[in-house]
């Protein structure tokens, strides 16, 4: 995720940010924002204190490479960041949230490999392209 950050800056930052451009990146980005705040709160009464530290790190991290692509990124690599923080999202929510006899939603799964790896693709076409 930090690496992406970088790279959304340092590839696209002469563009300058797209928000003044693009107002519904802004509003994206105040959306994306909340979520993450409101599901970190929800987590941090929910996980043992040994890993609350580094869920809320990597949340965070998660939530501003997401507002980097928003700020910086071409779309198609927007689309594909969006992915990934969706897809990490899901596991959040699978592996904290859900409870079940074996802790798994037989949907999550697929659905995180299928969105993390055309996230993948997404943001490898956005920036090549």
């Amino acid at each position: 995720q930090i690496i992406l950050i970088a790279l959304f800056v340092s590839q696209f930052g002469e563009i300058g940010m797209q928000w003044a451009a693009e107002p519904w990146r802004m509003a994206l980005a105040l959306a994306a924002s909340a979520h993450s705040a409101a599901l970190m709160t929800v987590l941090v009464r929910r996980l043992p204190q040994s890993l609350t530290a580094q869920v809320c790190a990597y949340g965070i991290v998660i939530t501003f490479m997401a507002l980097a692509a928003l700020a910086y990124a071409p779309q198609l690599a927007l689309l594909g960041a969006a992915l990934f923080y969706v897809s990490d999202t899901l596991i959040a929510y699978e592996r904290f949230l859900l409870k079940t006899e074996v802790n798994q939603h037989p949907l999550i799964s697929p659905l995180v490999w299928v969105t993390y790896y055309m996230a993948q693709a997404l943001i490898t076409l956005g920036i090549l392209l």
